[in-house]
């Protein structure tokens, strides 16, 4: 199983595993923080998502929200990672326990890539 968390500060975990990887913020508006995001992934699948949901000068970008522990997607964002989503996860039967299903869905910043791993709860077609 793969672990990917966001942390700010010192954390002994970690500094003793390989270094990790950081992205620039484009602004710092405590407590959001805007960074730039490349693109999504599902399972190695980068999706078909316009640049311009990315582009914070556009009315795009990415917001880090450091009291959140959920994602909000604009529509065709949301889209895409549904659809790529519901192929993947096609065979899983609904109702089951959470647990690692084998995909993994990445988005991939300046610097490096957040990739989260494991059993997607509450998928709507």
């Amino acid at each position: 199983m793969h672990l990917s968390f966001l942390t700010f500060g010192p954390d002994p975990f970690v500094l003793r595993h390989p270094p990790p990887r950081e992205t620039s913020l484009l602004l710092d508006l405590k407590p959001f923080y805007f960074v730039s995001i490349m693109g999504i992934s599902v399972d190695g699948e980068l999706l078909p998502i316009q640049a311009s949901m990315w582009d914070a000068a556009a009315s795009g970008g990415a917001i880090l929200d450091s009291r959140m522990s959920l994602t909000v997607l604009a529509e065709p964002a949301y889209q895409a990672v549904t659809k790529a989503l519901s192929r993947r996860l096609a065979g899983v039967p609904r109702g089951e326990v959470p647990g690692d299903h084998g995909g993994a869905v990445a988005e991939h910043v300046e610097g490096g890539e957040h990739t989260t791993t494991g059993a997607l709860v509450g998928v709507r077609h």
